[in-house]
């Protein structure tokens, strides 16, 4: 006994918006509903449909029997039917949203007595979302390029979802440490305080159009590491921040051991 169902009318046996809203008001336990005529509906050899009702009930909590509901508007049961799919996907139906070769219904033409449109764009928005955050998951979205690709109010409205995501990126990323096909280039640029060693690699890194990432000061130089592709060591002096030894292994190719967070 389902929840949800479809029950199918048609103009011909006298059935109308008003009459079928008559009917409703008479059954407390249908908590939504939404109905279309679908009077302009063609077969596949252009020969026209007979006129038809659609109505989606929703019976919240409370299950009820096909025989009953056929009762209801004096029906075959096989014109009741149980929605195998969600409501969103019902109301596009409806519409012949995604059917190019049917005729195109607007949303408006869907009598319901709930706001059918705003569920809809409701429900695309938790789409987009939902597309949205599996990107960042799977690293197409990063934090370094996601003002690209993400509307300002949805990420402010959602950011806790999306920083999961990118952690979650992260330790994807942290368990692929297999880096024995990998080619990593050092560079070693040495001069005085103040005569571009930073800005060069800035420079070379935007001819590359590759994102950068500067070691921190503290514990761990590391610690904001998000995955950039091009690392710099910054600022090193002997013994500071790394050891010798700690310095090799970060700037060996086919060194697969960790440093702090490396």
């Amino acid at each position: 006994m389902p929840e949800q169902m479809e029950v199918k009318l048609y103009l011909d046996d006298g059935w109308t918006i008003s009459k079928i809203e008559e009917t409703l008001k008479a059954r407390t336990s249908i908590k939504e509903y939404a109905m279309i005529l679908h009077d302009k509906d063609s077969d596949e050899n252009g020969a026209h449909v007979k006129d038809h009702f659609h109505l989606y009930l929703h019976f919240g909590n409370t299950n009820w029997k096909y025989e009953d509901v056929a009762k209801w508007f004096g029906v075959k049961v096989n014109h009741v039917e149980r929605v195998k799919s969600n409501k969103a996907f019902v109301l596009r139906y409806y519409t012949h949203e995604g059917q190019p070769e049917k005729h195109q219904y607007p949303v408006e033409a869907i009598v319901a007595n709930f706001d059918v449109k705003a569920y809809l764009d409701k429900m695309a928005q938790k789409v987009n979302l939902d597309t949205l955050i599996a990107k960042c998951a799977a690293g197409e979205i990063t934090r370094l390029n996601y003002t690209q690709y993400i509307d300002p109010i949805i990420y402010a409205k959602h950011r806790n979802l999306f920083d999961s995501a990118w952690k979650y990126s992260d330790a994807v990323l942290a368990t692929k440490n297999d880096l024995s096909t990998q080619e990593r280039p050092a560079l070693w640029l040495h001069g005085d305080t103040s005569v571009g060693k930073s800005l060069l690699c800035k420079l070379l890194a935007g001819r590359q159009q590759l994102p950068i990432y500067f070691t921190s000061t503290g514990g761990d130089p590391f610690g904001e590491y998000h995955g950039e592709d091009i690392v710099v060591l910054d600022d090193l002096r002997p013994e500071k921040p790394f050891s010798f030894e700690s310095l090799l292994k970060i700037i060996d190719p086919y060194n697969v051991c960790a440093v702090q967070s490396r």
